[in-house]
């Protein structure tokens, strides 16, 4: 197990201080480009970057920075290696080419989300050599939303998809959980904070069998890095961009699900959410986002065969603004 001189020079950007993510790409890919890759290269072409106005940034680093953040890297990729976690960039050939593309829009534009660097623990080839679909939903389902998350699972786990969640409590749990009692299914987790750890706990279990059956654990923060909330927004997208399609088993209006659907939608994927038959279901406070996300024009879902048949086309589904539709919704 090892990593590429190119991963390793984007893992010691990135530790540099006050380097955002557009500092990280655009000193990686001139580096690379030109073939410096050695650790006195950093500090001497990040300093010409900075007094050509390539980059920007607040306060100019300090020698024992850049030696600070290079030996940082070196125990970050040794930790790593030495857990059985690979390091991956989007210089890699076995980098999911799914998550290159990933986009955000925000204020008329769309802006450039894709993960620099991927931690993972697993095999690979699961999320490269099959399809994916995302099943995510409330960690708080309701017994027939419990019902739907083993049957969508489970349908598509058969149909040879791999299934991609988060492994939080509930519809996270329950699509695992589906797609594992499935004879060669696979699954992805993709969590909020470094491979060091799982969260909950109480799924570590659950995390090892996921690897022990050929799926995967995927992170894009480094060894050692704990669960800050706005990590679980930032993961949302990685589990809306591995996949072809997106299913919402359940969620309530302000529910976090709602990031990842979102993210379906400014992809430009099947964005799909479980219509129940019952209105006592459809109004519970943790369900009620679904009849929302198909008022925006999510697929609205029943029969798995359906929607299987339906990516099967090819075709795309035509979305409703967020804004206007909320306010229509109430």
């Amino acid at each position: 197990m090892d990593i590429s001189k190119e991963t390793e020079l984007i893992i010691k950007l990135k530790l540099l201080p006050g380097f955002g993510p557009k500092n990280v790409e655009l000193v990686s890919k001139a580096m690379v480009k030109l073939g410096l890759f050695l650790d006195d290269d950093i500090k001497a072409y990040v300093q010409q970057c900075i007094k050509t106005n390539y980059i920007r940034i607040n306060k100019e680093l300090t020698s024992e920075q850049y030696q600070k953040a290079i030996d940082e890297a070196k125990r970050i990729i040794d930790t790593s290696l030495n857990n059985n976690i690979s390091i991956i960039s989007q210089n890699d050939s076995d980098f999911p080419i799914q998550l290159k593309e990933l986009k955000s829009y925000s204020n008329g534009k769309f802006k450039d989300v894709a993960p620099l660097i991927l931690n993972y623990r697993g095999d690979l080839s699961s999320i490269n050599n099959k399809k994916s679909i995302a099943i995510i939903g409330t960690r708080k389902p309701s017994v027939e939303g419990e019902e739907a998350g083993i049957y969508y699972g489970k349908y598509f786990a058969e149909k040879g998809y791999n299934i991609v969640s988060g492994l939080a409590l509930g519809c996270d749990t329950i699509a695992h959980k589906a797609t594992l009692n499935v004879h060669n299914g696979t699954t992805t987790a993709i969590l909020a904070h470094g491979l060091h750890m799982i969260s909950p706990k109480a799924h570590e279990k659950i995390a090892e069998e996921i690897v022990e059956k050929g799926g995967v654990l995927l992170s894009e923060y480094f060894y050692g890095t704990p669960a800050f909330k706005t990590y679980f927004v930032e993961r949302d997208r990685l589990q809306a961009g591995l996949a072809i399609a997106t299913i919402v088993i359940q969620t309530g209006i302000g529910g976090g699900t709602m990031h990842a659907a979102q993210a379906t939608i400014d992809n430009n994927k099947i964005l799909s959410a479980v219509s129940y038959r019952e209105l006592q279901v459809r109004e519970l406070e943790n369900v009620r986002g679904n009849d929302y996300l198909i008022k925006r024009g999510a697929f609205p879902l029943r029969d798995a065969s359906v929607l299987y048949d339906f990516l099967q086309t090819g075709q795309n589904l035509q979305y409703k603004p967020k804004d206007s539709e909320m306010q229509s919704f109430f």
